[in-house]
């Protein structure tokens, strides 16, 4: 529709798994290149797991479209169908006559089959998308199908692709065989900031257009910031924004177009709840009673404050009548209490087992002299004239020996 208006040569921004849009990054060449690797080299069980809108059924297509010769590949989309019915699928791809009701007898046929193929050189993939919606008996039935196989190599290859539950479920204790078997694990995450820009500009280009001429900076940030990294949110937004574009006769996405697509995509869940509830009498008749009880409530509760002062106010007597209050007793000659109990705290009483340390430590403090004193010490202590050292000396030291008599001196 908008494709002749802005010089396009097709709608770049379409929501089909288009391989010629295909965007090819870093984790995108990765994926491609494990899968065409594992289909190759015959690996057997392969998966690719992504989230919602990552481009998976995208590189399935683009893998199917560029299939070296001798590989032949079988697509099933619908995934949530029985073991029979999946394995008549195949055997009608491959051009084999069965019986769709007797499951024996098809797998000795699809056994037969590969084995012819095998020995002309050929290689037969399955590719099952969805898959994360196979209950465990199918996915176990898958493993024991993948047991046909020769002395060197494996005769079907079979690929899964599903989201992230996929992976989960792979992991549980019942599936560890299936899991064991998995020998090509490929992821898609959401894209960066800048990778999207790039996707952009390669849709774009493809489809003959230049961006810079076609948008705004603020309208791709506005876009690219809403896209959260999905691929598929940005052909939406984009879409939609060249769609709003057209329909104002304007020649590139500004700002003002890009919150319109952005407004689209976030406020279609709430108009369409909005029109069921006014649709139905009944909903909007208690949606009206619940608005109208929440209106009271608030006016009830909110203007309380308001509603009890003037009510107090009649009731209570005059200004004049009223009989003095006596101050509060003074605090000034009462005790306050510990600030623990003030406080309600444990009170701070030092542990009875530890020792409390003095810091400094006294250092100029006198020991007391031990119950053996030598003599040049009681000879020190001789000399002092404190009364504590003349003490210690007579109650502990020998008395000292007398000085001879000089001649002259008088005895008394």
């Amino acid at each position: 529709m908008y494709a002749s208006h802005f010089g396009f040569s097709d709608a770049p921004f379409d929501l089909t798994p288009n391989p010629a849009y295909l965007y090819l990054g870093k984790q995108y060449r990765d994926a491609l290149g494990a899968l065409q690797y594992g289909l190759a080299d015959q690996r057997g069980f392969m998966t690719l797991i992504g989230e919602v809108g990552t481009g998976k059924t995208t590189i399935i297509h683009s893998l199917l479209a560029d299939l070296p010769e001798g590989i032949v590949a079988t697509f099933i989309s619908y995934a949530n169908q029985g073991f029979s019915s999946l394995l008549s699928l195949l055997l009608r791809n491959l051009g084999v006559l069965h019986d769709p009701t007797r499951e024996p007898e098809m797998i000795i046929a699809l056994d037969a089959d590969l084995r012819y193929r095998a020995h002309k050189g050929q290689t037969v993939a399955l590719i099952i998308d969805e898959a994360q919606n196979l209950s465990e008996e199918m996915l176990e039935r898958l493993r024991i199908l993948s047991n046909l196989e020769s002395t060197e190599t494996k005769l079907l290859q079979i690929i899964l692709v599903g989201q992230p539950e996929l992976g989960t479920k792979l992991h549980r204790h019942s599936l560890r065989q299936l899991n064991e078997r998995v020998s090509v694990r490929a992821y898609l995450k959401p894209l960066p900031r800048r990778e999207l820009k790039a996707y952009v500009k390669h849709r774009v280009q493809r489809a003959g257009g230049e961006v810079n001429a076609l948008t705004t900076p603020l309208s791709r940030w506005l876009l690219l910031r809403r896209a959260w990294g999905i691929p598929r949110r940005v052909n939406i937004l984009f879409h939609n924004a060249f769609l709003y574009a057209f329909g104002r006769g304007a020649n590139r996405l500004s700002a003002p177009v890009a919150l319109a697509a952005i407004r689209e995509m976030n406020d279609r869940p709430v108009r369409r709840f909005l029109l069921s509830v006014v649709r139905k009498p009944a909903w909007g008749a208690a949606a009206a009673v619940a608005i109208l009880a929440v209106v009271l409530l608030f006016d009830r509760y909110a203007g309380r404050a308001e509603r009890i002062g003037p009510v107090a106010n009649l009731g209570s007597p005059p200004v004049a009548a009223r009989e003095p209050v006596a101050p509060p007793p003074s605090r000034k000659h009462q005790r306050s209490p510990h600030p623990s109990r003030r406080l309600h705290l444990p009170s701070r009483r030092p542990l009875p087992n530890r020792r409390r340390k003095r810091w400094p430590p006294r250092t100029n403090r006198l020991r007391r002299p031990p119950m053996a004193m030598s003599r040049a010490w009681c000879r020190s202590l001789r000399g002092r004239p404190s009364a504590r050292s003349r003490a210690r000396s007579t109650a502990t030291c020998r008395p000292a020996r007398s000085s001879p008599a000089t001649p002259g001196a008088s005895r008394s």
